[in-house]
């Protein structure tokens, strides 16, 4: 994870961005969920996180492969409760990522009920 601290210069508005890079594995994930919550704590201001999770946070995000387990989305959804993250909906693609077998949403952007307050008319 890369974690900035950004002053937009017209406004003085300043916010928190995130960018993050989720490992392959439940396991591997582990370290990202505890930086993410590191970072919660740390921050007081409108906090925005990017990037690719490599998990989704329901059965409908992946369409083929093997069926999906809750073990698989149990901490990625309990991270974003724990932090206060809530996911910006896309307008146009669903599934960002695929390998032509197994299609998924494991890309995302995610903000916090503060970003939400003074940055309201985000779109991804």
């Amino acid at each position: 994870m890369i974690h900035c601290k950004v002053t937009q210069t017209s406004s003085q508005q300043q916010f928190y961005v995130s960018f993050v890079y989720g490992a392959n594995s439940i396991a591997g994930r582990i370290p990202l969920w505890q930086d993410l919550e590191h970072t919660f704590q740390a921050i007081q201001g409108p906090w925005c996180v990017v990037g690719d999770f490599n998990s989704i946070l329901h059965p409908k995000e992946r369409m083929g492969g093997e069926e999906v387990h809750y073990a698989e989305i149990k901490d990625f959804n309990q991270r974003l409760k724990d932090c206060d993250l809530y996911e910006i909906n896309t307008s146009r693609v669903f599934f960002i990522w695929t390998n032509k077998i197994v299609w998924s949403k494991i890309n995302r952007v995610l903000v916090n009920s503060l970003w939400h307050q003074s940055m309201g008319s985000t779109h991804v």
